[in-house]
């Protein structure tokens, strides 16, 4: 009799250790997740140069009465956070999970430029959590790009003169560079040219100086550029008005990557 109630004795202290032990659990909840960062934009090529960078997290980060808070307006938004090149960033949380770096007209993003994000460990949602790792972030606003070419006028039968309409403002020698007539007949024959101002557009020239500057980014940049090929054009031939990359923007250093044909033409036959 005396060896079955201390089995019944120790199968309840057992299973009353077990219920303890399962509450015990019940009252430890797991650890929150970390924060992620789920989207960060803008993103990719050719973006707008805009004036604003948001960053969206996957969990809340401040209460929705601390949304307006202003941080530094470095490009550090307390440290986790650089963009390079540096940025002025007006820094508000657009919703709990949301955060914007806003920029004024002055501080907009540059055209033509590459900006590469870094976001560190450190910023804390409101369960505590950060990021485990940091998060790299990069993209790159509109490039210089050949918006419109026109048929000014013709200087003599095999001399056009074109006008060229750019996305922002390009130099000169870049354009003399990576613009070329090329006449088709049994072998491609491209033609350098020669770049002028369009005297009938009144753009204010902006002027790089050389010192710091590569060859082909020195001296002026305009929107609006008159091209004629350096000698003229073969009679009665086919012509194509050709862009390759490399044109170098003023606001910023990446340079074009079209590579198409603008325009094509035939020239006028010789006279009799």
């Amino acid at each position: 009799m005396g060896r079955p109630n201390i089995a019944r004795k120790f199968c309840l202290v057992f299973l009353s250790s077990l219920f303890i032990l399962a509450g015990t659990i019940r009252q430890s909840p797991a650890a929150p997740p970390p924060l992620h960062i789920t989207r960060i934009t803008p993103s990719g090529t050719d973006v707008p140069a805009g004036r604003q960078i948001v960053f969206q997290f996957d969990k809340p980060v401040v209460p929705i009465g601390r949304m307006a808070r202003k941080a530094s307006a470095r490009s550090n938004f307390l440290g986790p956070i650089v963009i390079t090149p540096s940025l002025t960033c007006q820094w508000r949380w657009l919703n709990s999970s949301t955060l914007a770096c806003q920029l004024d007209e002055k501080s907009a993003l540059k055209p033509a430029t590459r900006y590469t994000i870094s976001v560190n460990p450190g910023i804390k949602s409101q369960d505590g959590t950060t990021l485990l790792k940091p998060v790299h972030h990069s993209f790159t606003t509109i490039r210089p790009k050949v918006q419109n070419v026109w048929f000014k006028t013709w200087s003599a039968p095999g001399m056009p003169i074109i006008r060229m309409t750019f996305n922002q403002p390009v130099f000169r020698d870049s354009v003399a560079r990576h613009i070329s007539f090329a006449t088709h007949g049994k072998t491609k024959n491209p033609m350098g040219v020669t770049v002028v101002p369009d005297p009938d557009i009144k753009e204010k020239p902006l002027k790089s100086s050389a010192t710091d500057s590569p060859t082909d980014s020195s001296g002026e940049a305009r929107r609006f550029w008159l091209v004629s090929p350096q000698k003229e054009l073969p009679p009665d031939s086919k012509v194509a008005l050709e862009v390759e990359p490399g044109v170098i923007s003023f606001e910023g250093p990446e340079k074009g990557v079209e590579n198409r044909t603008l325009a094509s033409f035939s020239t006028f036959p010789p006279f009799a």
